[in-house]
């Protein structure tokens, strides 16, 4: 069949239903086609497949999406190859991927049609009577879908989704007679398997902002969109609001500016006026839990979605933050959750030397405790350098010696312009980090490991080369309040690095040139 004579997409950015339904049923014996649903990636309908007598929901994609026929296609094809291959409860399966004209430009999907609602409805229904979910109850309805999460994301490649959020998460009716669990994950159209298989459009962020972490936008407003690094801790970090809206029916997305949203968040803090009243008492705990789930560093996260479920319902007992108890003759006793054993108690003095002990009497003695008071005065000194300034390790200490005139010798201490420098997380293709912090400036220096890795991260606009006394630079300006100004060496062997400096010092084109100027990178 030609393009011309395929479904065309209405301008509202979905098919003509009509001559989509013509296609699934002459090619796919599917009929009575419903529109159900709309959203961000296309439009959802369900539709009776006349072969095997059940109910299916079929997903058809904005031609943006996938792109025509052309490479965009190829890989929408092959996600959902991928997907079709994941079998799990609270998983949708995907039955097949197909377009409905030779250009690619009506791309769908056919999948599990679930009847019931979804937890965006419901949030709007608990909303609406002010009945908070307890802890219990997000427990019963996220853990199929936290169990759903650790299976895509352990397989090889891991899949994730990249769009979690209440409307993703479907609630049977019926769970034994239907799914058979009490959520089901849906809506893949837009997940990544691995580096060969994304279904979007270069340039653009994926997913729903209100539940997207904070790495996405700092890495698409420092390199781009395209160069977004999705992971399974962005998955996590997305489960961890939607238990965060459920527990307080308010969306965390709503408790802060924009710019505070896209950049370093603050953690949420809970009081017992947050929770359902029957977990008002173990609101610290339950709000430590969510220090951790939405930690600004993706790496000190929980390192599972289950993980982060059982340490909520271990505070809802009242056990999280406690490291054990001690039981019966000074025993200590293991706790569950995520803390573990604690160390033995120290049994209390009885304010009577113990047989054996020493007794201060002589000069000597006095002696002797004063060599041992200067002695650790002597190590306290050493013990401050290595533990309140400790040194770099392997990875960072490179960065640090290619720049000696702009970062410390030892992490804690002051760099150029006076900023506390430590080391920081990778993110992207980044093989090391250094973070450093002023007043009104806060600098990062990159390793990408090489001139070619860092070149796909260098802006296509508005760079520009400066040279001076044989050092030469490509700058690239912010590019609003917030946004990071690059400096890309372009000297001997420093073009496997990058400066990227945010504050209000570089908001502007007049003071980012004098910070430019300033900068010791040769």
């Amino acid at each position: 069949m030609s393009g011309d004579s395929g479904p065309t997409w209405s301008g509202a950015g979905g098919p003509d239903t009509a001559r989509l339904a013509a296609e699934l049923e002459a090619r796919r014996n599917l009929t009575d086609l419903s529109l159900i649903g709309r959203g961000g990636m296309g439009q959802v309908y369900r539709a009776y497949d006349r072969g095997l007598r059940r109910w299916v929901a079929v997903k058809a994609l904005r031609p943006d999406v996938v792109g025509g026929a052309g490479e965009g296609y190829r890989r929408f094809l092959a996600e959902m190859r991928t997907l079709a291959t994941i079998r799990h409860t609270a998983v949708v399966s995907i039955h097949y991927a197909d377009t409905a004209s030779d250009d690619g430009t009506a791309a769908y999907f056919v999948m599990d049609y679930v009847d019931g609602g979804d937890l965006d409805g419901a949030l709007a229904d608990r909303r609406r009577t002010g009945r908070k979910f307890t802890v219990d109850e997000v427990d019963r309805v996220l853990r199929p879908v936290a169990d759903a999460l650790d299976h895509i994301h352990h397989r090889t490649p891991p899949v994730v989704h990249r769009d979690l959020k209440p409307a993703n998460i479907l609630l049977p009716r019926d769970p034994r007679g239907g799914a058979g669990t009490t959520a089901v994950l849906t809506d893949f159209g837009i997940s990544i398997a691995g580096d060969d298989t994304r279904v979007t459009s270069t340039g653009l962020v994926i997913g729903t902002e209100r539940y997207m972490a904070p790495e996405i936008f700092t890495v698409a407003s420092t390199y781009g969109a395209h160069l977004v690094d999705y992971s399974p801790a962005t998955d996590r970090y997305a489960l961890a609001l939607i238990a965060l809206e459920m527990l307080t029916l308010t969306a965390f997305r709503d408790t802060m500016s924009t710019a505070a949203w896209r950049g370093d968040r603050t953690p949420p803090r809970l009081t017992a006026d947050d929770l359902a009243a029957s977990d008002a008492a173990v609101a610290p705990q339950v709000a430590g839990v969510f220090r951790r789930a939405l930690d600004n560093d993706p790496a000190r996260r929980f390192p599972t979605a289950v993980a982060f479920l059982d340490a909520l319902r271990d505070a809802a007992a009242g056990q999280a933050g406690q490291a054990g108890q001690v039981g019966e003759a000074g025993q200590t006793r293991e706790l569950p959750g995520p803390w573990g054993t604690a160390p033995a108690p120290v049994p209390p003095s009885s304010g009577a030397p113990r047989s054996g002990a020493p007794r201060w009497r002589t000069p000597v003695a006095l002696g002797a405790v004063l060599t041992i008071v200067g002695a650790l005065a002597v190590l306290g000194f050493v013990g401050y350098r290595q533990f309140l300034t400790p040194g770099w390790d392997a990875r960072d200490a490179r960065i640090v010696a290619a720049f000696p005139d702009l970062l410390p010798e030892r992490q804690g201490q002051h760099g150029w312009r006076g900023m506390t420098c430590e080391s920081g997380e990778p993110r992207g293709e980044e093989g090391a980090r250094v973070n450093c912090h002023g007043d009104d400036l806060t600098m990062a220096v990159v390793d990408f490991g090489d001139e070619d890795v860092r070149a796909s991260y260098v802006p296509v606009d508005g760079v520009r080369d400066l040279e001076a006394d044989g050092c030469r630079i490509r700058v690239a300006p912010a590019t609003g309040t917030g946004a990071a100004m690059g400096v890309f060496p372009e000297t001997g062997d420093r073009t496997r690095y990058a400066m990227l400096l945010t504050g209000t010092t570089v908001d502007s084109a007049s003071t980012a040139t004098d910070v430019v100027g300033d900068i010791p990178v040769c």
